[in-house]
């Protein structure tokens, strides 16, 4: 059996590059690291929407405990002039 050198160049080749360290982890130590500045209006945007979602599901906790005691009280003509509303919207279209 003939072994030919070339491919046993190549894989010497290969396992002295697989073995060196790479040069590019010098230059991720050397770079600064990113930052983030969130403006004054982003920051009071979450500030609402964090208050929203807490007045929000405080609403919806009111709701399931009163459909579980029994107390709520759908307002049927609400709902059937929403639906109506809805339905004409469709029937346009």
């Amino acid at each position: 059996m003939k072994i030919h050198s070339n491919r046993l160049m190549m894989i010497h080749s290969y396992q002295q590059t697989s073995t060196k360290p790479m040069d590019n982890q010098k230059t991720l130590k050397t770079q600064s690291a990113d930052q983030l500045e969130i403006s004054p209006q982003a920051q009071e945007i979450l500030k609402q929407s964090i208050e929203n979602q807490a007045v929000e599901s405080a609403k919806i906790q009111e709701l399931k405990d009163r459909i579980a005691n029994g107390t709520y009280q759908a307002d049927s003509k609400r709902i059937a002039d929403k639906l109506f509303s809805i339905w004409n919207k469709g029937s346009h279209q």
